[in-house]
């Protein structure tokens, strides 16, 4: 119900935001803060450590279901707190995906950013 109503009640503020992404050239939250405060660095660095900070208990949920899924499927037991001696275990798999999806990040990631 939220964002049903952000965007129909929020639409001058939103289609302002966006007015002033374009003519800033701006691509994240961090670069249109830093724009729109004379293009300071140290609120763009700040911005962008309290985002990271933030979304790092998702990513790491995703890490988790992720490796779960990846046990599951496999037929192994491990949990993912515990290296077992039979094999791989969770933490093993767990780096093996992080380090997987790194690779399809940097490999399928915007090489160039187009803002249009």
């Amino acid at each position: 119900m939220g964002p049903i109503v952000a965007i129909t009640l929020l639409y001058p503020v939103w289609r302002r935001i966006a007015v002033l992404s374009k003519q800033e050239n701006v691509g994240s939250l961090a670069d249109f803060l830093a724009a729109r405060y004379g293009k300071s660095r140290a609120l763009g660095i700040l911005a962008t450590c309290v985002s990271s900070l933030g979304a790092l208990p998702y990513l790491a949920l995703q890490l988790k279901v992720l490796t779960s899924a990846w046990n599951f499927s496999s037929g192994s037991s491990a949990s993912t707190h515990t290296i077992n001696t039979s094999g791989m275990g969770g933490a093993g798999t767990a780096l093996v995906m992080m380090l997987m999806l790194v690779g399809v990040a940097i490999v399928f990631g915007a090489r160039r950013p187009s803002l249009t």
